[in-house]
């Protein structure tokens, strides 16, 4: 462990304030048309343009430059100590009852064969199918 100092102490106990500011009406962001696209109360420009963001690189069309990047973030997953346990699908001779758990199995290994083989057709469905292997893991 790093020693702490006072100073720093101090300043975990006494935070500064945040400004929050709420937009007034002659500032609203027109809706483009866009789901959630439309400004929140108290919510800034910045913000909400963030959010339509990251909407729109979810639901991006897996090109090869995003295939390259979601497979090198699946292979670090996959080289961690924890992640072995995860990277084939489960066997009955692994776990008979498994699939009286797991409705729908998913590992990293049948993750990594839909990404070569283009099965994703958006970054959406590649984060869900990862998301499941964790929530398969946590069952």
């Amino acid at each position: 462990l790093m020693p702490v100092s006072k100073t720093s102490l101090d300043k975990l106990k006494s935070p500064q304030p945040v400004a929050w500011s709420v937009p007034s009406k002659s500032h609203k962001k027109k809706s483009t048309g866009t789901p959630g696209s439309e400004m929140q109360p108290g919510e800034s420009q910045a913000l909400s343009e963030t959010k339509v963001k990251k909407k729109t690189v979810m639901d991006a069309k897996v090109s090869e430059a995003r295939k390259e990047i979601l497979m090198n973030v699946l292979k670090k997953i996959m080289k961690l100590k924890p992640a072995k346990n995860f990277v084939y699908p489960v066997t009955p001779d692994m776990a008979p009852d498994y699939w009286d758990v797991v409705s729908n199995p998913m590992d990293l290994g049948t993750l990594k064969a839909n990404l070569i083989q283009g099965k994703y057709g958006s970054v959406r469905g590649f984060v869900k199918d990862m998301r499941l292997v964790f929530d398969n893991a946590l069952t």
